[in-house]
């Protein structure tokens, strides 16, 4: 578990060594994994939040038959609804704003997608899953207000796996509603061995994220790339940068 290490770091994100577009990275052997002949470049350009989405599937203990909730629909939030459907769930509901990526998620296979800004979410899981609440939540949205509805969607001894960066400190957060609900509340950070098992289901055809990809930029663009990253935020899930050659 050396991703609690107090002193770990990683490539390209919090605490970071550099890694983005260069030519060359070190790294070292056992942070190295041969893509499997049969996936493409494409899918496997999305194995890194593929993994991310996974340990918050593991950490959320999605099981058979379980319902679940997830917030948000950017790329892992989507990854994770498509493999909490592998993992076995009956029934799998997906929250956003942008029905461009909602479709994407039910595309995948995902049961039902929920527009935040046409619809109540508490509605549409009583709807769905003809209970108030559900056994696992997993929030991927980055938003305070879907965190607190998150623990009041869950049920009593169930779990939700924040999987999102807030950067901010959390007012009015409803302490009791985990304490008399007994719900675990799981941090995820990370994708710690997830990549073996990402690679296997890509390798077997059960997971096929290339989908989302709904860009593609020479590292020539990557300015514009950035600039339609917040332009084209609603019709945009996953951007690809392609190296000249």
């Amino acid at each position: 578990n050396y991703g609690v290490c107090a002193k770990a770091r990683a490539v390209g994100t919090i605490n970071a060594w550099p890694g983005a577009y260069a030519e060359y990275v070190v790294m070292p052997e056992r942070h190295v994994f041969p893509l499997p002949d049969s996936v493409s470049f494409d899918n496997g350009a999305m194995v890194e939040p593929a993994a991310t989405a996974l340990f918050s599937v593991v950490k959320a203990g999605v099981s058979i038959g379980d319902t679940v909730l997830v917030q948000g629909s950017g790329p892992i939030g989507i990854a994770a609804a498509k493999l909490a459907k592998l993992s076995g769930a009956s029934k799998v509901l997906i929250t956003g704003r942008k029905d461009f990526k909602l479709q994407k998620a039910l595309e995948l296979g995902v049961d039902a997608a929920v527009n935040t800004q046409k619809e109540s979410i508490a509605e549409a899981v009583l709807r769905h899953t003809k209970e108030k609440q559900v056994d696992r939540v997993i929030e991927a949205a980055g938003s305070v207000e879907l965190l607190k509805e998150s623990i009041a969607l869950c049920r009593p001894g169930g779990t939700v796996s924040v999987v999102a960066f807030y950067e901010r400190i959390v007012e009015q957060f409803d302490i009791d509603g985990l304490v008399f609900g007994d719900v675990t509340l799981r941090a995820v950070a990370g994708s710690l061995g997830m990549y073996k098992p990402i690679l296997r289901l890509m390798a077997c055809g059960m997971l096929d994220l290339t989908p989302l990809i709904t860009g593609r930029y020479p590292l020539l663009n990557a300015h514009k790339a950035m600039a339609d990253i917040r332009d084209r935020n609603d019709t945009r899930v996953k951007i690809m940068m392609e190296g000249e050659g």
